[in-house]
């Protein structure tokens, strides 16, 4: 008799144990996300902030510039947890953000014909996603790394000879969007993305310096799922 009950004991959590792995792996199961491979793309109004001083004098111009372009990329679903979906995106974009020539009051932007200018040519983007699922609407945050292609000069009376810059330049990003179902396949995606992209070097460092460029792209456009 008492080996019939621990017979039944033993059943009991036997019965108890795989019910429980049961609840388990259904809970991860739940969890988890079929990967989802995306591509996007559509325009983007850019805004880049320059700052040159002038060593000797610690003079200081600051001038910005905006423009339109465009941009193409891919993304990546890889796992949810409840309404969270955590992905990695990696995009490019170009277009027309160079500056005019900035003419000041103040060296190193004061020759007539030389003055300041600067130039965002194009950025490239790899970042990490967290989305969040609601009715209708996925808002998402994204960080990561940026690489940039930039350009400035400055006059050259006041480094006494070539005073530019032509880098290419690695820095961070962070940004804030969402997308908004269109078709089964298609969503409307709008970002906002601010890089910072560092300080690069003029061909003469000890005459003058730049602040660190920071471009904004405020993005819209459609995605698509594979």
């Amino acid at each position: 008799m008492l080996a019939r009950a621990e017979k039944g004991n033993d059943m009991t959590l036997s019965t108890f144990a795989r019910g429980l792995a049961g609840a388990a792996f259904a809970c991860i199961g739940a969890g988890a996300t079929q990967a989802e491979t995306y591509v996007y793309g559509g325009l983007s109004y850019g805004s880049a902030d320059y700052g040159y001083t002038y060593e000797i004098a610690s003079s200081e111009t600051e001038f910005s510039h905006q423009g339109v372009g465009a941009f193409l990329g891919m993304g990546r679903s890889f796992a949810s947890r409840g309404s969270l979906t955590f992905g990695g995106e990696i995009d490019i974009a170009a277009g027309a953000w160079a500056s005019d020539v900035e003419l000041v009051s103040t060296t190193p932007c004061i020759i007539p014909g030389d003055a300041c200018e600067g130039s965002v040519d194009a950025l490239m983007t790899v970042r990490g996603t967290v989305a969040f699922e609601q009715a209708g609407w996925t808002p998402f945050l994204t960080a990561g790394l940026a690489v940039g292609k930039v350009s400035g000069s400055a006059d050259e009376g006041a480094c006494g000879g070539p005073c530019e810059f032509d880098e290419t330049r690695t820095g961070w990003v962070v940004g804030a969007g969402f997308t908004r179902p269109l078709t089964e396949r298609f969503d409307l995606r709008v970002d906002y993305l601010y890089t910072d992209l560092g300080k690069p070097e003029f061909t003469a460092p000890d005459s003058v310096t730049s602040a660190a460029i920071v471009f904004q792209q405020l993005r819209i456009g459609a995605q698509m799922a594979f």
